[in-house]
């Protein structure tokens, strides 16, 4: 009804709507956001190496007196070198800098609690640097913090960094896991 009388209205309008598939698929891609509540059998999580929420540009900065709660001072962001400059602003600064750091290291939890039998983390290898060894300082990325966290050494290419359960946990039939329809005689 929003749609108007003229086709590519319609059209347009059509192209933006959203709609879920009723049906179960195999595969389901979506966000992190969309997977809250979910489980499913195995999870990927590919693109790791996106910056930790604080490398982001503080375009506004809020302060809140609690999580939550109504914004106390708002101002606009500035770089990290220049916050030396402005005393009563830097602990503002600082908190919104952490808040951000820790709203999108929940959001790793949540992407690596969603599955039931298998999560598979894609995490790229160390770059190498001029001197051609292997760069020993850690992006700050999530794929930083979980390589920090599963390897003593720099990450190398094809190596799994860690493992655990079953690694045959597909080939066990589940009640909760659809299964295979019987096949039907030709008659």
């Amino acid at each position: 009804s929003n749609a108007g009388v003229r086709c590519d209205d319609f059209v347009r309008t059509v192209r933006a709507m959203v709609a879920a598939d009723p049906a179960p698929a195999p595969v389901e891609v979506m966000t992190i956001h969309k997977s809250k509540g979910l489980e499913f059998d195995a999870v990927v999580l590919p693109e790791l190496d996106c910056d930790i929420a604080i490398m982001r540009s503080l375009d506004v900065v809020v302060e809140r007196e609690e999580p939550g709660g109504p914004v106390s001072r708002i101002c606009r962001g500035v770089k990290r070198e220049i916050w030396s400059q402005f005393d009563d602003l830097r602990p503002m600064f600082e908190a919104h800098c952490n808040r951000l750091a820790r709203e999108s290291l929940c959001l790793l939890y949540v992407a690596m609690t969603r599955a039931k039998q298998g999560i598979y983390m894609l995490i790229d290898p160390a770059k190498p640097v001029k001197s051609g060894g292997l760069s020993t300082t850690v992006p700050k990325t999530h794929q930083g913090v979980l390589a920090c966290a599963l390897a003593s050494v720099p990450v190398d290419e094809k190596k799994i960094l860690y493992a655990h359960g079953d690694p045959k946990w597909l080939e066990q039939p589940t009640t909760d896991r659809p299964q295979p329809m019987p096949a039907v005689p030709d008659t």
